[in-house]
């Protein structure tokens, strides 16, 4: 069987991590605030159309590029929460120049994370790596806390595998494990997932040792947070079997194979 990693791991904070100040004048104030109102509605076309009235107005010379950087971030946003990766590609580019000339770091990472997203969602994941590899140094430069690197090495790691360079998905994803114990990280779903992306680079070369390891720790982790018989651990029994069968262990493999007869069924699946 080939195993994919998954990307959904990949997440965008963009949102979050925007700063919104008082805004300088009731103009841009009453603007920007009647967008977020209708983009927490939902009301997307709206929100839209209010933010490039913002990114108009701030392009006005009165205002400064960190207003500008704003109005293109909020823009951006609306576009991500739509997946309209080619919309906000331009856009974010736009962010980075600006967050360059002003020096602003935070920013700039915030912008390289969406800009490597962007580029991935788009199958462009070649394109995506030196992005961000540059927000792994500044990061690294901060210091920036140690879940946040772990979470930088796990991304690229997951970038890296769809580029299909498999041998540096494996160097930065045991990065990223090795930062996760370092900091006490015994049980996140961050965590797992680093676990079965080593297991599955690991059995893609060969290392079948190493991939049981990985994939057995994953699966303890799962069977303490799900109980030993979610529906939800089926396909990582069955790696674990297609392990021990390479491995030559028959008496694993039959027990792997047996715990997955004993799943509960998935309802979900059946709506």
């Amino acid at each position: 069987m080939k195993i994919h990693l998954k990307t959904a791991a990949l997440a965008v904070t963009l949102l979050a991590t925007i700063n919104l100040p008082v805004f300088a004048d009731a103009a841009r104030d009453a603007l920007l605030t009647r967008g977020m109102e209708a983009a927490q509605k939902g009301n997307y076309s709206e929100a839209e159309t209010i933010f490039k009235e913002g990114l108009v107005l701030t392009e006005q010379p009165q205002y400064s590029k960190a207003d500008r950087a704003l109005s293109l971030r909020l823009l951006v946003k609306i576009y991500l929460d739509q997946r309209r990766w080619a919309d906000a590609e331009p856009l974010v580019k736009r962010s980075i120049v600006l967050d360059e000339e002003g020096k602003v770091t935070e920013d700039l990472i915030n912008d390289l994370d969406a800009l490597a997203i962007i580029y991935l969602s788009q199958g462009h994941a070649a394109e995506a790596i030196p992005v961000m590899k540059r927000k792994i140094e500044l990061d690294e430069k901060l210091p920036a806390s140690g879940a946040v690197l772990a979470d930088d090495y796990l991304k690229i790691g997951l970038i890296y595998d769809r580029a299909g360079q498999t041998a540096d998905c494996e160097v930065v994803l045991r990065k990223s494990l090795s930062i996760r114990e370092k900091i006490g990280d015994v049980s996140s779903s961050d965590l797992t997932t680093n676990l079965v992306g080593l297991g599955t680079v690991c059995n893609r070369q060969e290392k079948y040792a190493d991939a049981e390891q990985f994939f057995s720790r994953a699966l303890t982790i799962k069977d303490k947070a799900l109980g030993p018989d979610s529906p939800e651990l089926k396909n990582l029994l069955k790696h674990l079997q297609e392990i021990y069968d390479k491995l030559g262990n028959k008496k694993m493999s039959e027990e792997m194979q047996k715990r997955q007869s004993q799943l509960k069924v998935d309802t979900t699946k059946q709506q």
